[in-house]
C-alpha cells in the first residue's frame, strides 16, 4: 500500500497523509524520508494538538487517551518512551512543544491551560505524590522530552535518597522481640511511569510504579 502510494504527485501523498490519527502518523514517518518531511510539517504538528482528545492544549502523545504513553527507566541512562506498546525513542514528535503553540493565540485555551494540574502519584516513602499548578512551572516551550524528564526528576531523587527512618520496619515473624530493624534499600533504578489524561478537564494524573513494565504491554519497536 505504501509503495502505491509513494507513486502518487506529492500534493496527492498529503492530502492521503493528513487523515492519519497520531499512532499511524508515528509509523509512517519511517516509511521514507518523504513522508518524516511531511508529517513533521507545521499543518500535521497542528495536528497532534487536537481539542478532540482528552486534554486541549497539551501534545497528543500524552493526551491522546488513558495509559497511551508510558515512560520507562532502566537504570541511570537508559530511558525508553512507550506509546500505546510501540517503543519511540527517535521518533520527532518527542521534541515538539508539550503545550501547543497555537494556544496562545486562542483565549479560551490558554486560560485552560493556566489552570492545568499534574499529580504525581508513587509508593517511595520518601514521596508520596507530588505536584505542579499552571503553564508557568514548566514553560511554554518545553518539549514532550522536556516535560516527561521534568516529572522523573523527583522520582530520581526518591530512589537515590539515602535510607531514614522511614526505612524502618517491624517484623514479628523474622524479629520475635519486635526491634525494629532497617530494610534493605533497593537501589536498582527501575521502573515506569504511566499518564491518565483527564478527560476536557485541565488535569493530569501520572503513577510511578516501581519493576519492570509489564511485557504484554510492549508489542513491538518502532524504529527508523
Amino acid at each position: 500500500m505504501a509503495a502505491i502510494i509513494l507513486a502518487l504527485p506529492t500534493e496527492l501523498q498529503l492530502q492521503i497523509l493528513d487523515f492519519l490519527p497520531l499512532p499511524d502518523q508515528i509509523r509512517a514517518i519511517n516509511v521514507c524520508m518523504l513522508w518524516r518531511r511531511l508529517i513533521s510539517s507545521n499543518s500535521f504538528q497542528k495536528s497532534r494538538y487536537s481539542l478532540a482528545y482528552t486534554v486541549p492544549g497539551v501534545h497528543n502523545l500524552i493526551g491522546y487517551e488513558t495509559k497511551a504513553f508510558r515512560y520507562i527507566l532502566n537504570g541511570e541512562s537508559n530511558r525508553e518512551s512507550n506509546f500505546m506498546g510501540e517503543i519511540i525513542n527517535d521518533c520527532p514528535f518527542l521534541d515538539e512543544p508539550f503545550f501547543s503553540p497555537w494556544a496562545w493565540k486562542d483565549g479560551t485555551v490558554e486560560d485552560y491551560l493556566q489552570k492545568f494540574e499534574v499529580y504525581l502519584y508513587t509508593a517511595l516513602p520518601r514521596m508520596y505524590r507530588r505536584t505542579w499548578f499552571g503553564v508557568d512551572e514548566f514553560g511554554k516551550d518545553i518539549t514532550v522530552r522536556g516535560f516527561v524528564e521534568t516529572i522523573l526528576d523527583p522520582v530520581l531523587e526518591a530512589l537515590k535518597a539515602p535510607a531514614t527512618e522511614d526505612s524502618t520496619v517491624r517484623t514479628s515473624s523474622d524479629n520475635p522481640n519486635g526491634d525494629l530493624v532497617e530494610a534493605q534499600q533497593e537501589t536498582k533504578l527501575e521502573g515506569y511511569l504511566t499518564f491518565f489524561p483527564g478527560y476536557q478537564v485541565p488535569v493530569l494524573a501520572i503513577a510511578f510504579t516501581r519493576g519492570p513494565l509489564p511485557a504484554e504491554t510492549q508489542v513491538q519497536t518502532v524504529a527508523d
